[in-house]
């Protein structure tokens, strides 16, 4: 018997995994955690007719909002690949850009080069 383990709202929208799925996981998981949000999905995907917004949130650079939305587009092939995300951020990093809340930079995620390929 198969049990799904996933978390309703930190699944992806295609049926069968794809290599950049982990992409679309990783931009949840930022999204809950600057919107302090066990749902990161109702933000994700605002109801029919709603206004776009900056997914991450206002308060943090348009870099990270533009890099988590190209995470979550809909198809895998349209998603930033892990090589690109983690030079994107540390380039931001490296050029000393921080939110208004978060004087130290943004975080790398140093451990996703073993997902490279």
């Amino acid at each position: 018997m198969w049990v799904n383990m996933q978390a309703p709202h930190f699944g992806v929208p295609e049926r069968i995994m794809h290599s950049r799925s982990d992409l679309y996981q990783i931009g949840l998981v930022i999204v809950a955690l600057c919107r302090l949000t066990y749902q990161p999905l109702t933000i994700v995907r605002p109801a029919q007719g709603g206004r776009p917004r900056e997914l991450v949130g206002e308060q943090y650079s348009r870099t990270l909002n533009r890099l988590v939305e190209r995470c979550l587009r809909t198809r895998p092939e349209d998603r930033i690949s892990v090589r690109e995300l983690r030079e994107a951020l540390r380039r931001e990093k490296d050029n000393g850009r921080s939110s208004s809340r978060d004087p130290h930079g943004m975080l790398l995620f140093p451990t996703m080069w073993i997902y490279e390929r």
